[in-house]
């Protein structure tokens, strides 16, 4: 190869290969030029699983080999940890390994941007690897968080692991939770995130942990929010929607139950976007039951919720609404094929374009599974009294149809 040839444009092709291994494992063999930045995306991100079954998880090598070449530390920027079989407690040689080879690794990386650990039972760690873990949550360079299934924190404790002053990402299995301390005892640490994700689906720790949240937002960095949407938190809720001026996503997750409240008691489930005004994508995702008789109520709940974010004084910012739709069916056969046309139609008076000038796309997500083998045709039946029901976005090209593997709900 030329010594001319630029080594900028050799870095871009080694980082439009960043997500393949072999790719890079060969660019690094293709010359010198290749090597640095093939062995820094190589390095740049480490992932382990620790399978009960197995003493060998790749952390013997990876640490003799950082011992070896240190200067290949520098390049690890994100580590995940990932207990491969959660059912099965890791045996008492495996955390004996973990203790000799976990621990120097964690102490060592000292550029971790993003750490992630998941379904990993900390109780049940070794005090030296959690202690580990915990001091590298509390990283000043660490910018990006995610704990799920982690056990039990108290909310005191949670404080402590979520320190880092340069946190902006920050995902949270709530069980994590669910034990808090008292409110007003406990510090507020959370006013630099720019996105949240509370991904648990039970509610006993949301209850603790949006106080928290809240009394830490005031003048709001959250660009986006993500959260299971329960009757029981739908004020704490508001509260954080409310006071997060500057969001730019919300999604937010519900289940069956929920919707059984909405057709009870509509009104526990109100929800307002008005504080949101700069809000651009609304993500919704929602198990629907196409055996409830009483699903009608789905519409006109999802019409008032968007009604609250524009109005024809305050045009809404919105350009994009993603429904995923988790088909649910609990008799021998579907009762209805969900909202009739009439019934969107009702939809249609609030998404105008008077109040949603910059509206750009409606898609709808279909959650396939076993019931679509049970009753074929119902997802094209949703969709087809959706475009019924909402001529002038159908024919404007705006409602469209999508899965969910597809990345861009």
């Amino acid at each position: 190869m030329p010594r001319t040839f630029p080594q900028e444009l050799i870095d871009l092709v080694i980082d439009e290969a960043s997500t393949s291994a072999p790719t890079l494992q060969s660019c690094a063999l293709v010359s010198r030029a290749f090597y640095p930045r093939a062995q820094y995306q190589l390095f740049s991100q480490i992932d382990f699983v620790l399978v009960p079954s197995t003493r060998s998880h790749g952390l013997e090598r990876l640490h003799d080999v950082l011992s070896n070449s240190p200067h290949l530390i520098q390049y690890i920027r994100s580590l995940k940890i990932t207990h491969g079989d959660d059912k099965e407690p890791l045996p008492e040689d495996v955390l004996v390994d973990l203790e000799a080879t976990l621990v120097p690794i964690l102490a060592s990386l000292v550029n971790l941007r993003s750490f992630t650990v998941t379904e990993l039972d900390w109780s049940c760690l070794p005090p030296g690897v959690r202690n580990a873990i915990w001091e590298v949550c509390q990283r000043p360079k660490l910018t990006r968080l995610r704990l799920k299934g982690t056990g039990e924190l108290s909310l005191s404790e949670l404080v402590q692991v979520t320190a880092s002053p340069a946190l902006t990402r920050l995902d949270l299995d709530l069980d994590v939770a669910a034990r808090a301390a008292a409110e007003d005892a406990v510090p507020s640490s959370a006013s630099h995130l720019t996105h949240l994700t509370l991904s648990s689906p039970h509610f006993d720790g949301l209850t603790s942990i949006y106080p928290w949240i809240v009394r830490g937002r005031q003048e709001s960095c959250l660009r986006q929010l993500c959260v299971w949407w329960h009757c029981e938190t739908t004020a704490r809720l508001q509260t954080l929607v409310a006071s997060s001026v500057r969001l730019r996503k919300l999604i937010l997750f519900t289940t069956s139950e929920f919707f059984d409240a909405v057709i009870r008691q509509h009104r526990a489930t109100r929800l307002s976007l008005a504080g949101a005004a700069y809000l651009q994508h609304i993500c919704l995702c929602l198990d629907f039951n196409f055996s409830s008789p009483d699903a009608a109520p789905f519409v006109p709940w999802l019409a008032d919720l968007l009604h609250s974010h524009g109005s024809t004084h305050t045009p809404s910012a919105l350009h994009k609404i993603s429904l995923l739709i988790g088909p649910t069916i609990t008799g021998a056969r579907p009762i209805s094929d969900g909202p009739t046309a009439a019934e969107w139609s009702v939809l249609a008076q609030v998404l105008t374009p008077r109040r949603f000038p910059y509206l750009r796309e409606v898609t709808f997500f279909w959650a396939h599974g076993a019931e679509d083998e049970k009753h074929p045709g119902l997802a094209e039946a949703f969709y087809a009294a959706a475009c019924a029901g909402l001529p002038r976005l159908d024919a404007a090209g705006i409602l469209k149809w999508g899965s969910k593997g597809d990345g861009r709900w």
